[in-house]
């Protein structure tokens, strides 16, 4: 986390600050505002408000000039209900001081993020709702935002992009996604500072793409994902520093007892909540006693008792217990023991 501070210190001063307004600003910009900022300061790259993206009929961003001078916004990136085609205009910018925001785009061929390409650091959030979107495609070097919330991108079935984010802050929320089946896309995160949310998501199918991530330090909420079977996934994530536990209302979910949810549950580190899920999983009390079963045939395992079956020599000869020399010692359970009894 420290490197990662430092790196975009470091960072900072490449953006491009200089020569920039400081009084008499406007609120926020929109898009036909931009081409006026660039004459009146031809030397500044950073725009010192919120940059709104157009409600009419925009095409791409590349019929309003000036945006490709930008390298930095000191605010927030807005598509309140715009309308765009791409992102293409803003292939510069690297730096968002606040959030990028994309909510109910009307442009049904915006549907990745084409155009931000050499988008670096967000540090707000990433708010996708309301969208026609399909990949997050075109985040290729995003490495730092603080939150990551989708709702209700219904058309979503790829999630990329995230590949050097390891780190969210204030949380990772993905809900009501009907076409998304996995998270792959969050394969390098380990450490959430608040919620994980995952909800009402109808085709998920597997956790796995959380399987790196080991901290969340806040509310673990996974609800109304009819198809999803299991939490594998989640194994990595330390149990103690979760502050509640509620998983609801997954009707195909049947494999909860995971060692960490199993430990969570046990020793009562916070509140758990549980219900309207698959056997096994249906209360606190089902995950507990599949806990339960698990670690009993953990312990049978180890203190079975194995069988000789046979001693043979070195030569495969069935031979005695005899002192002094090698002997191979068969067990009913497959396995195979060399020993040398020294007198």
């Amino acid at each position: 986390m420290m490197k990662k501070i430092l790196l975009i210190l470091l960072c900072l001063p490449l953006i491009g600050f200089g020569q920039c307004p400081t009084i008499g600003l406007p609120n926020y910009y929109n898009c036909s505002d931009i081409a006026q900022f660039v004459i009146d300061y031809p030397s500044c790259k950073n725009l010192p408000r919120t940059l709104y993206l157009p409600y009419t009929s925009g095409g791409d961003l590349t019929n309003y000039p000036g945006l490709d001078q930008l390298d930095s916004i000191s605010g927030r990136l807005v598509c309140d209900e715009c309308d765009i085609t791409s992102f293409a205009g803003l292939s510069n910018l690297k730096y968002i001081s606040g959030d990028l925001k994309i909510d109910e785009p009307h442009n049904f061929e915006l549907d990745n993020f084409y155009g931000l390409t050499s988008l670096n650091y967000i540090g707000g959030s990433l708010k996708l709702s309301e969208w026609s979107l399909e990949s997050t495609s075109g985040l290729d070097n995003l490495n730092n935002v603080n939150k990551i919330e989708i709702y209700e991108c219904n058309s979503l079935t790829t999630i990329i992009g995230f590949e050097q984010i390891d780190t969210l802050l204030e949380g990772l929320y993905i809900d009501d996604n009907f076409a998304l089946s996995n998270l792959n896309g969050f394969s390098s995160l380990q450490y959430i500072g608040a919620d994980l949310e995952i909800r009402d998501n109808a085709q998920l199918q597997s956790l796995s793409g959380l399987i790196n991530l080991k901290t969340v330090e806040g509310e673990l909420e996974i609800g109304k994902n009819p198809i999803l079977t299991s939490l594998s996934g989640l194994d990595s994530v330390i149990p103690n520093l979760i502050e509640s536990l509620n998983i609801y209302q997954c009707d195909s979910l049947s494999y909860c007892a995971l060692d960490n949810i199993c430990e969570y549950i046990d020793q009562q580190y916070g509140i758990s909540t549980i219900y309207d899920n698959n056997t096994i999983c249906n209360s606190i009390l089902d995950i507990s006693n599949d806990c339960n079963t698990l670690t009993n045939s953990n312990i049978e395992n180890v203190i079975k008792i194995k069988n000789i079956v046979k001693i043979i020599d070195v030569l495969g000869r069935e031979s005695e217990q005899l002192k002094n020399q090698p002997l191979f010692y068969i067990y009913d359970d497959g396995t195979v023991e060399k020993r040398i009894v020294i007198e």
